[in-house]
């Protein structure tokens, strides 16, 4: 039985960005699907998105792949989503962190490691993760998402799609940057 009561909603978010390289977008379009992060990915396993901010993956991908990027624009029905900008998530994200370093999982165990933990032991049902991070922080996925006791609510918003069946649409991003 679950700690937490993961709901399903029925938001969807309409502008979730992902960049990528030129030839994985052109095979993501293709079959409709993605490869997932590996499990130390800081929200642990899933595919990214930016909410809203195709700016973001755009300087994601050229730092990763450099000029030869595309950014694909998704439709994202959140479902069962561990979001952390919702006090009683965020409260069992730091309650379990604790318990696990207690446990002895160890000093420099990671956020993702926590999540997947949380997803793959405890709330089964979970389909996504979202948080907001500080601009920048996606340069070392080893930052905890608890600063002092918070988790920052600026800057760039992402979501870790545990399940591809979320994703209802994709398409190439068109338009300027947002």
């Amino acid at each position: 039985m679950s700690i937490l009561n993961f709901e399903f909603t029925d938001k969807i978010i309409p502008d979730a960005f992902h960049g990528t390289s030129a030839k994985a977008a052109e095979e993501i379009l293709r079959t409709q699907t993605f490869v997932e992060s590996d499990d130390k990915s800081f929200l642990g396993k899933g595919v990214y998105f930016y909410e809203a901010s195709k700016k973001s993956a755009i300087d994601w991908a050229e730092n990763k792949h450099g000029i030869d990027i595309t950014v694909i624009q998704a439709k994202i029905q959140l479902g069962s989503c561990f979001d952390l900008h919702n006090a009683e998530h965020e409260m069992a994200f730091t309650h379990l962190k604790s318990q696990l370093e207690y446990m002895g999982k160890g000093r420099d165990m990671t956020d993702a490691f926590v999540i997947n933990y949380m997803v793959e032991k405890i709330c089964t049902q979970i389909e996504t993760v979202r948080c907001s991070i500080p601009k920048g922080f996606r340069k070392g996925y080893h930052n905890p998402l608890v600063k002092n006791g918070v988790i920052p609510r600026k800057n760039e918003i992402y979501i870790c799609v545990r399940e591809q069946k979320n994703i209802l649409e994709l398409q190439e991003a068109k338009g300027g940057i947002s």
